[in-house]
């Protein structure tokens, strides 16, 4: 499975993927940003995954199309505790009357 984890900085890279992971500064205008440069280069079915540990997951995909695929994916290997994962998934988008 590693070995299907392509690391990268280069924006175009992502094209055609199905899950992106950032794990960038923990400030969110520019998690923000990113998302949204991000959202230009993959498809509207691309889950967009962040690694924050506490920003509002709700926050960082607000503006983009489909926020509803953003998704919080946290994962810590400090070695003074045990390695873990925790997820979360934004708000769906309110449905229309």
């Amino acid at each position: 499975m590693i070995s299907r984890l392509n690391p990268t900085q280069q924006l175009p890279d992502v094209a055609g993927t199905d899950l992106v992971i950032e794990a960038i500064v923990e400030d969110l205008a520019i998690k923000r940003s990113l998302f949204a440069d991000l959202a230009k280069w993959v498809s509207e079915s691309t889950l967009l995954a962040s690694n924050t540990s506490y920003l509002d997951i709700d926050q960082i995909a607000a503006g983009i199309s489909h926020p509803e695929r953003v998704l919080g994916l946290h994962f810590s290997a400090r070695q003074t505790a045990c390695r873990y994962w925790r997820s979360c998934a934004a708000k769906p988008p309110a449905s229309s009357p």
